[in-house]
């Protein structure tokens, strides 16, 4: 049986490892081109970034700025950036926001991606069933005072050089509500932002179908 679910929080993230730390944006006349592209790509001031120089390797670089309800959140460094987007109107908005951060990097070679997605999700069912029918099963000390079960699965997908962690339990926030954690590790990567979103947003729905999750944004 299905469970029929609506998504209350949400948060993406994009993180991206670089095969090399670069150092060429240490330069003078890189890192002025490079802070000119960041303001004009992201409609920024210069008072929205902050330059922090004692992180260099995942965050000389950091701004924060509001899409709409949509609140993004980006760390940005000489061997990594991490980007995240909490409560996006719809899939196209959390591609456009990080293509965009993907686009100023697109030259550079990179050794890993992250792609993970956290919801808070509320139910149109009981929760607590649904988990219990996932986990059946639980340590035998446990079965007089077990209120609610949960799973954690980890898949392997060689073809993509793909690993997901993937974790459904009760929620703590929603009351009668679920928390999906799914975390896409890409490494060695193998594909560029858009083709790793691409193979994501399959995967995502794989996981929601064989969780027994429907997804009805009434937002």
């Amino acid at each position: 049986m299905d469970l029929i679910v609506q998504p209350v929080e949400t948060d993406l993230t994009h993180h991206v490892f670089f095969e090399e730390p670069q150092l060429e944006f240490s330069k003078e006349d890189n890192r002025l081109r490079f802070l000119g592209n960041l303001l004009e790509t992201f409609d920024l001031r210069l008072n929205d970034i902050k330059i922090k120089q004692n992180f260099p390797s995942n965050n000389i670089y950091h701004f924060s700025k509001f899409y709409g309800r949509a609140f993004l959140d980006v760390s940005l460094g000489y061997e990594e950036y991490r980007a995240q987007l909490r409560n996006p109107y719809d899939k196209e908005q959390a591609s456009t926001l990080f293509g965009k951060l993907a686009q100023l990097f697109k030259s550079i070679p990179i050794k890993e991606q992250r792609v993970v997605a956290q919801q808070h999700l509320s139910t149109d069912g009981n929760a607590t069933s649904h988990l219990n029918s996932l986990n059946p099963s639980c340590p035998e000390n446990f079965k007089d005072i077990l209120e609610q079960s949960g799973v954690h699965y980890k898949l392997k997908i060689p073809s993509h050089e793909l690993t997901i962690n993937i974790t459904l339990v009760g929620s703590i926030f929603i009351e009668g509500g679920i928390y999906l954690d799914e975390a896409m590790f890409f490494s060695p990567n193998l594909y560029d932002f858009d083709e790793a979103l691409d193979v994501s947003v399959e995967y995502h729905n794989l996981i929601l179908k064989e969780l027994g999750l429907v997804i009805e944004d009434n937002r």
